[in-house]
C-alpha cells in the first residue's frame, strides 16, 4: 500500500486530479482502509523530514500535497525569524512547530505542547528525527488553571481532534492529562519573549487564553488561533476577549497573507484567524 500511496501522491501534483483527493478519501481510501497502520517518513518543507501514520487524514494530505493548514505555515514562515520564539499549543505531531524551527533556528526557541500521550510521541520522534535542539515537547494542555482534566482521545484517523470535550470523532478512550496556565510555564521557565503563538485545541480555546492575558497583556505575541463553528462553540467570546485586550482580527489568504477579518464560512472545513496587537499593525 506505501505503493499505492506514492502513485496517488504523483498523480495528485496536477491539479486536475487534486481536486478530487477528498471524493477518494471518503469513498475510498477511508472505507476500505487502503492505508490503514501504514506509516513512511519523507520531506517536509525542503529540508526536514517527518514521520507519518498514512491513515491519519491530517498527515495523510501532508503526504500527498506536502503540507496541511497552509495559511498558516505560510504565514508562520514568513513572519518569523532567527532568534524568534514560537509556541505551538495544541501541536499534533509538529507541522507548525517542524516549520517553525526551521525559521527560527538554534538561537531560537519552540515549545510544543501535545497532551495525548501517542500523538506526543509521534512529535517527540518528529523533533528527534530533525536533530531540532531549538525545539522542545511538553506533554501539557495549556488551559485555565493548573491541575489536570479528562481527554476525549480520538481516533487513529483524525488524531489531531482530541478534546477535552465530547464529539463525534473520539475513539472511546480518555486520558488524564496534566493542565498548566501558559501564564504560569513561561513564569515557571523563565521565558521572558514570545513572538507567535499558535492556538488549536478542540474548543478550549478560550480558556486556554484566559490562562495567558499576562501574556497577551506584556509580552504582545502575534496570534494563530482555528475557531470553528462545531468545535469552537466560544468563538464570539475569544473574539470579544481579544479585543479587549487590544488585538485585531484577520483572515488569511491562500498564500498566507492577512486580509481584513471576515466572518468565518461553513462552506470551509476550518479556518484559522489571525490576531495582531494593535500597536503591531
Amino acid at each position: 500500500m506505501i505503493l499505492l500511496a506514492r502513485f496517488f501522491k504523483f498523480i495528485f501534483r496536477f491539479p486536475f486530479f487534486r481536486k478530487y483527493y477528498f471524493g477518494l478519501y471518503t469513498k475510498v481510501f477511508r472505507p476500505r482502509g487502503w492505508f490503514r497502520g501504514k506509516v513512511t517518513t519523507c520531506n517536509y518543507r525542503n529540508e526536514l523530514k517527518i514521520r507519518l501514520e498514512l491513515d491519519d487524514w491530517i498527515q495523510q494530505q501532508v503526504f500527498f500535497f506536502g503540507v496541511f493548514d497552509a495559511r498558516g505555515i505560510r504565514f508562520l514562515e514568513g513572519v518569523l525569524r532567527p532568534g524568534d520564539v514560537f509556541l505551538d499549543i495544541g501541536a499534533n505531531i509538529g507541522c507548525y512547530s517542524l516549520a517553525a524551527a526551521a525559521k527560527v533556528g538554534l538561537e531560537g526557541k519552540v515549545i510544543a505542547f501535545e497532551p495525548v500521550a501517542h500523538v506526543f510521541k509521534n512529535l517527540q520522534f518528529n523533533f528527534e528525527l530533525n536533530r531540532l535542539n531549538q525545539a522542545k515537547a511538553e506533554k501539557l494542555a495549556i488551559y485555565d488553571r493548573e491541575g489536570s482534566v479528562t481527554m476525549h482521545v480520538a481516533g487513529r484517523e483524525n488524531l489531531g481532534m482530541s478534546s477535552m470535550l465530547r464529539h463525534d470523532a473520539e475513539n472511546g478512550h480518555t486520558e488524564e492529562v496534566i493542565t498548566s496556565t501558559l501564564d504560569g510555564y513561561l513564569a515557571e521557565n523563565g521565558i521572558e519573549g514570545v513572538d507567535l503563538i499558535k492556538l488549536d485545541i478542540e474548543g478550549a480555546e478560550l480558556a486556554a487564553l484566559k490562562g495567558m492575558c499576562n501574556t497577551l497583556t506584556n509580552l504582545r505575541p502575534v496570534l494563530i488561533i482555528e475557531i470553528i463553528d462545531t468545535m469552537t462553540p466560544d468563538g464570539e467570546a475569544i473574539l470579544e476577549l481579544l479585543r479587549e485586550l487590544n488585538y485585531k482580527a484577520f483572515t488569511l489568504n491562500e498564500e498566507g497573507i492577512k486580509e481584513n477579518f471576515r466572518a468565518y464560512s461553513s462552506r470551509e472545513a476550518y479556518y484559522n484567524y489571525l490576531f495582531l496587537p494593535a500597536e503591531k499593525l
